[in-house]
């Protein structure tokens, strides 16, 4: 009778060996899982985080370049034909554009029209010399000044960031108890 139970003990004692096996391989398993997908959430997100900061500074750049294209000539000609109110107009519209912070035209003598937020300072500042062409020669008559800010940018690609990490997350950890359950099934059907 003694060897009987003896012969019971070891194997409820290699049954619990295997079952502690078992559930050290379904952590590593999961531990796996879940530092190789952290990986390449971390990768995919950071490439779809760059491509969208890339795009929004284009976006800012090609604002400029509308602006530049679109309100240098028309301001030079308003200032030229001392037209303040056409000038406040066309300020306020260049304030429209998106992360236009501020706008002002200096002369020699100093600031001569400003529109915009002058309490923030900008992340980039750009500048383009205003003048005005009659009979082949050229006038100076000022520098528009525009500065743009990247904080709206810069606060929806925190708000992305966050969004994916969370959602990538919930998946990630999802499927990674997902394929310990089915792990854990199919080891426990093949003992």
């Amino acid at each position: 009778m003694e060897k009987d139970l003896s012969v019971s003990e070891e194997v409820h004692q290699e049954e619990t060996k295997t079952s502690a096996n078992k559930q050290k391989l379904a952590v590593k398993l999961l531990t796996y899982v879940l530092m190789f997908s952290f990986f390449v959430t971390l990768a995919t997100s950071a490439y779809i985080l760059y491509s969208d900061y890339l795009q929004g500074a284009n976006e800012l750049n090609q604002s400029i370049s509308q602006i530049e294209a679109g309100y240098q000539e028309s301001i030079s000609y308003s200032l030229w034909n001392f037209d303040s109110q056409q000038i406040k107009t066309q300020l306020a519209g260049i304030l429209n554009f998106p992360g236009v912070l501020n706008v002002y035209i200096e002369t020699k003598e100093g600031l001569l029209h400003s529109a915009g937020d002058f309490q923030q300072g900008g992340s980039q500042k750009y500048a383009f010399d205003l003048f005005f062409t009659s009979a082949e020669r050229q006038y100076p008559l000022g520098v528009l000044n525009i500065n743009l800010d990247y904080q709206g940018l810069y606060e929806t690609l925190l708000y992305k960031a966050f969004n994916i990490l969370a959602t990538q997350f919930v998946k990630t950890f999802s499927v990674s108890l997902f394929i310990l359950f089915i792990f854990q099934r199919l080891v426990h059907i093949g003992c």
